[in-house]
């Protein structure tokens, strides 16, 4: 799929395994590219967007589950509007992605950069 940048910038074709001393980061296979920092930022960058929306997502169903809770007419309005379903699908979608470009910073480098980086 994208391998660096969103439309795979910076990307060349050969890809390597890298050997480090380091007994934590042995093996650890390479993007690659020419620029693995900015490929790092790319990969984490995309990450931290959809945990944002998948956030967003998530206070407005917390959101909508609590004035269906409080208020017996809002109950009704809430569950016949798309809004509700839409954000139970966005917060799923979201997720989903958010974890995906997480794995593909993991692949490439070492977790002590991806975790510090993403939180």
């Amino acid at each position: 799929f994208v391998k660096c940048g969103l439309f795979g910038l910076f990307n060349n074709s050969n890809n390597s395994v890298v050997d480090h001393d380091d007994d934590a980061n042995e093996n650890i296979v390479a993007t690659g590219s020419t620029y693995p920092t900015y490929c790092m930022f790319c990969e984490i960058g995309f990450s931290a967007f959809f945990g944002s929306w998948s956030a967003l997502f998530t206070k407005c169903t917390v959101e909508i589950f609590g004035t269906s809770a409080i208020f017996v007419e809002a109950d009704t309005g809430n569950w016949s509007h798309w809004f509700t379903y839409v954000c139970i699908i966005g917060i799923i979608v979201f997720a989903v992605m958010l974890e995906y470009w997480r794995q593909e910073a993991l692949k490439h480098y070492p977790a002590n950069n991806v975790s510090s980086i993403y939180n």
